[in-house]
């Protein structure tokens, strides 16, 4: 029941933050851009409930598993929804939205070295600037315009 009401939390949390940010992006790349930081932050914030989802209650507890399936496919959903606005507005290329969604996510997941310790963990403004720009490079249509 506890790690319900947790995954509950941030799932309200992780909705709010990332609907902020959306709503005032101009377009679907800046979109995507703009909520690399707040990922970021949330990640290094319920990095040890992530940890303890995937190697713990999540792999044998069908309700939690239930949850964050719910909490993955809601971000999974916003992403592809973005990466599809950046596309019909011509700032993201071509692509298939479904594997960019989860390549992005993944990225932005590894990339905020959940599980590192803390000694080995860059900066959080340098995880992200370098995420941000490894993003923009790989999704831009035209990759030498700042967005």
């Amino acid at each position: 029941a506890i790690m319900l009401a947790i995954l509950e939390y941030i799932s309200e949390e992780l909705t709010d933050t990332f609907l902020r940010v959306v709503r005032k992006s101009k377009n679907g790349l800046e979109a995507l851009l703009g909520c690399v930081e707040p990922a970021m932050r949330m990640l290094d914030k319920h990095g040890p409930i992530y940890l303890m989802y995937f190697f713990e209650i999540g792999s044998t507890d069908p309700l939690i598993q239930q949850k964050f399936r719910k909490l993955y496919r809601t971000v999974y959903e916003g992403v592809k929804t973005a990466v599809n606005r950046g596309i019909k507005q011509a700032v993201i290329r071509e692509l298939d939205p479904e594997i960019a969604a989860y390549a992005v996510m993944g990225i932005v997941e590894r990339a905020s070295q959940i599980g590192w310790p803390e000694e080995k963990r860059l900066p959080l403004e340098t995880r992200v600037n370098e995420t941000r720009e490894l993003l923009r490079r790989a999704l831009c249509a035209n990759p030498r315009e700042k967005n």
